[in-house]
């Protein structure tokens, strides 16, 4: 093979985002030592969205070249005639690529056309881009550089996606996608189960990881962390928002319990590190400034997905509702406990099972104070078992997605 795409590069006001698309990269990277990916940014060229894209990006020895996307509908900074024109105008350049693709004009359209056209296969970038709770437009936006490829007869196959609630009005437009990919990896157990058993797919569905735990080697520490009865630094990582695939969250008091946790940890004689890596949290800090001064808990922000793995690989142990806090924790071989709520999708408690740490993954109705702290004492009192597993799942894993898409390309 001697050219490939990948499409989108997507997402920089947030950590994980950033951490998929570097770490997407560095996966082509080690699957093809002598290409270099050309790489469709999903804003256009000359957008302060690509120039910060284009800033962003880099990040150690990655090698890509990066190209201006199609989509030019941003709603967060567009007032509503600058929405309808962009729409207008979006809607447009759809239509010439498929018209294009059809006619195997290759002629004219969009940058990205042109470059998925020039590749020998377009790698579609993980996440969790694609569900139904989505609207029509968003779909037809996503899945734009995959019908390119489709109409211009490119192979693609899908990188690491949770893909979950694709039943109803769409569910053909999806799964025809689906279907039409060489492979599609998952990147947790819950949406390998929902896309093996729910749907015929003829294409092979595969169980892998995010594509964020390549930037970094897992390993075991060398110094001991102790049991249950000594002091250790913990980090914790809160989520109490609607923000991205989650829906409105009802009241209940699961910001209570977690707040009981954090005073009942640090009374236990721990070190508690609250790290920020989105907006969100800073928000949460502003609001609970009071309980944080009360039981002296430090704040650690970035949102450097470099310097957050360097933190969390200087934690004995991370607490977390945010999924890449949680993977940027895991890939470099610290103990994390997953909480979550089934309002955000299967992609923690999916997480977790596929590394075989289902214990670890606490729901909302799960995370009282005594139940995480009799977990945090059980992964200190059994600290080098539960950090080896890691290591070792994380690396097995990873060695698998590498040798299994290798595989698969050479059957295209």
């Amino acid at each position: 093979m001697d050219s490939i795409s990948l499409a989108y590069a997507y997402g920089w006001k947030n950590s994980g985002d950033l951490a998929i698309n570097q770490g997407s990269i560095r996966y082509l990277n080690s699957l093809f030592e002598s290409l270099t990916p050309e790489v469709v940014s999903i804003h256009p060229s000359g957008s302060e969205e690509f120039r910060e894209t284009s800033e962003i990006l880099p990040w150690d020895d990655l090698r890509y070249e990066l190209h201006g996307g199609p989509m030019h509908y941003n709603p967060k900074s567009q007032s509503m005639v600058e929405q309808y024109v962009a729409l207008a105008g979006d809607g447009g350049r759809y239509a010439l690529d498929l018209f294009n693709g059809r006619l195997r004009d290759t002629g004219s359209g969009t940058r990205m056309a042109e470059e998925i056209r020039n590749s020998e296969f377009l790698f579609y970038n993980g996440g969790n881009l694609i569900h139904h709770k989505r609207n029509l437009p968003y779909l037809l936006g996503v899945l734009y550089p995959l019908q390119v490829a489709k109409w211009n007869d490119i192979p693609y196959g899908l990188l690491p996606h949770t893909i979950f609630d694709i039943e109803g009005r769409y569910e053909s437009l999806i799964t025809s996608i689906l279907d039409g990919a060489e492979f599609v990896w998952t990147r947790d157990a819950r949406s390998y189960d929902y896309l093996s058993s729910q749907f015929s797919l003829s294409t092979p569905i595969l169980n892998g990881l995010d594509t964020a735990f390549f930037l970094d080697e897992p390993t075991v520490s060398s110094s001991d962390p102790g049991d249950s009865s000594d002091s250790h630094t913990v980090a914790v990582v809160p989520r109490f928002s609607t923000l991205g695939d989650t829906d409105d969250l009802g009241a209940d008091d699961a910001q209570a319990q977690f707040e009981q946790f954090l005073a009942e940890l640090t009374e236990a004689g721990h070190d508690v590190v609250l790290t920020v890596q989105t907006k969100v949290e800073e928000e949460w800090v502003e609001n609970n400034q009071t309980l944080l001064d009360e039981h002296d808990i430090d704040v650690f922000t970035s949102y450097d997905p470099q310097e957050l793995r360097t933190h969390y690989d200087s934690v004995d142990l991370l607490v977390t509702m945010r999924l890449h806090a949680g993977i940027f924790a895991l890939s470099v071989g610290t103990p994390t406990i997953g909480l979550y709520r089934e309002e955000w999708g299967p992609k923690t408690p999916g997480t977790w099972a596929n590394l075989g740490l289902d214990e670890y993954a606490l729901s909302q109705e799960e995370m009282t104070p005594d139940r995480l702290l009799a977990l945090c004492d059980r992964v200190f009192d059994n600290y080098d078992e539960v950090e080896t597993m890691i290591v070792d799942r994380v690396t097995l894993r990873k060695q698998y997605m590498l040798d299994e898409t290798a595989r698969l390309l050479k059957e295209t």
